[in-house]
């Protein structure tokens, strides 16, 4: 699920706040179901040495990975990036593969 099928499915809504700044508030019975779901379904990962831009890492993704479903890409903070697999089989591949590199012929940077 994408996080727009998420913020729906968990049936939460945005409240106004302080400073016009929104606040998404999710039902406390959705919040296990969601953890659940990311701790099945996600992996959370960190650029080491240079942090790429969207774009880029999911070309990066799609040539090197060589996936069967399709996934769910979010830029954190930090060089931190969120990857949310359709299928568990991908999610264990990637994970049980690491770590992962890039422009190794320009000096190692682990992904």
């Amino acid at each position: 699920m994408t996080g727009n099928q998420w913020q729906a499915r968990l049936g939460g809504r945005c409240l106004p706040r302080a400073l016009k700044k929104p606040r998404f508030v999710i039902p406390n019975n959705k919040l296990e179901e969601y953890r659940c779901y990311m701790r099945d379904h996600a992996l959370i990962c960190n650029f080491v040495g240079f942090w790429l831009a969207k774009k880029d890492l999911a070309k990066w993704i799609h040539q090197r990975w060589k996936l069967k479903g399709h996934i769910d890409l979010t830029l954190g903070a930090k060089g931190f990036f969120t990857v949310i697999f359709s299928n568990l089989k991908d999610k264990e591949m990637i994970f049980k593969g690491g770590p992962y590199f890039m422009n190794i012929q320009r000096g190692a940077h682990i992904l």
